[in-house]
C-alpha cells in the first residue's frame, strides 16, 4: 500500500509541476506578445481607431472641391532629367542635370539603368526639394555608343521610410569616345 500511495504522490508532485512550468510558459509566451505588439507599433502603420468613413459633416460642394485640388497638387511629384545626356568617355562625367524643384513636396533617389541589360549604371543620394545635380559620373565606363536606359525616381516623405511613389523616364545615354 505504501509503495502506492509513493507511486501516487510522486506522479501528483509531476503533474503539479508540469502545471506551474505550463504556466509559467504561459505567462512569458503572453508577455512577449503584448510587448511585440507594442513595440512593433513604433515605426508600422496601423489603421486609426477613431477615423470614420466619409467626407467631413457640414462642408459645402466648393470647399469639398478645394480639398481635393489641394490633395492632388500636394500629391504631384515633378522629375527632371536631360533624356539625352553626353559623356565624353566613359569615366568622365555627363550633363545629366537631375533637378528635384523646390515647389516639390517629396526628396527623391535617381537610379539610371540600362535598358538592354538591367544593369544600374548611376544612383543619387537624396535629392531635396530645390537642389540639382547638373554634371556626374556613371558608376559603370561604358564604351563610346548610344545607351537606351531608364530613369527612376523614387519619392520619399521620410528618408527612413519606404518610398512613397515613382516616376521613370526613358532616356539615352551618348558615350562620346
Amino acid at each position: 500500500m505504501k509503495q502506492k500511495e509513493k507511486t501516487a504522490s510522486k506522479n501528483t508532485k509531476r503533474t503539479g509541476r508540469l502545471i506551474v512550468i505550463l504556466l509559467v510558459l504561459l505567462l512569458l509566451g503572453t508577455v512577449f506578445f503584448f510587448a511585440w505588439q507594442y513595440f512593433s507599433r513604433e515605426g508600422g502603420v496601423y489603421k486609426d481607431r477613431d477615423a470614420q468613413l466619409g467626407i467631413l459633416p457640414n462642408m459645402s460642394e466648393e470647399e469639398v472641391q478645394q480639398r481635393l485640388n489641394t490633395v492632388v497638387s500636394e500629391g504631384m511629384m515633378n522629375v527632371s532629367i536631360n533624356p539625352h545626356p553626353v559623356f565624353e568617355d566613359g569615366k568622365s562625367p555627363g550633363n545629366l542635370r537631375i533637378e528635384n524643384i523646390k515647389q516639390n513636396h517629396y526628396s527623391y533617389i535617381v537610379s539610371i539603368t540600362r535598358d538592354d541589360t538591367g544593369e544600374e549604371i548611376y544612383k543619387s543620394g537624396l535629392l531635396e526639394p530645390g537642389y540639382y545635380i547638373e554634371e556626374a559620373s556613371l558608376s559603370s565606363a561604358l564604351k563610346q555608343g548610344d545607351y537606351p536606359a531608364t530613369a527612376r525616381f523614387l519619392a520619399y516623405q521620410d528618408p527612413k521610410e519606404k518610398p512613397i511613389g515613382a516616376a521613370v523616364i526613358k532616356m539615352t545615354i551618348t558615350v562620346s569616345k
